[in-house]
């Protein structure tokens, strides 16, 4: 007896089987077209890469960006406590002032 050999393809590993059926402007059409023949894709293929990008932290967050986001923080962090110590410095000026006002009020008075 023969064993039965299957025809077709192999079964895929992570078959396709939610379809996507979508609407493009005319822009986005040709941005998908200059892409699909600059790269020798289909269309399906630049759909999927472009999707499988949305989960790629690091195409949206490079090292260069991480790099630059990490240098703002710290110059946001050491205006913030420069910041800080001028409020402080103006408050106590300000305290100061009010002293010496009442005291000058204080000896108007007294005269």
């Amino acid at each position: 007896m023969q064993s039965k050999k299957r025809r077709g393809r192999p079964p895929a590993k992570l078959p396709k089987i939610y379809p996507l059926n979508t609407r493009l402007d005319e822009i986005e059409e040709g941005v998908l077209q200059k892409y699909c023949a600059e790269h020798k894709k289909t269309r399906t293929e630049a759909i999927s890469e472009a999707i499988y990008r949305l989960s790629d932290q690091d195409y949206f967050w490079s090292q260069d960006w991480r790099k630059q986001i990490e240098e703002y923080e710290e110059r946001i962090t050491d205006l913030s406590k420069e910041m800080n110590l001028l409020v402080e410095s103006m408050s106590n000026m300000l305290k100061e002032m009010a002293i010496k006002s009442k005291l000058r009020s204080d000896l108007n008075e007294e005269k």
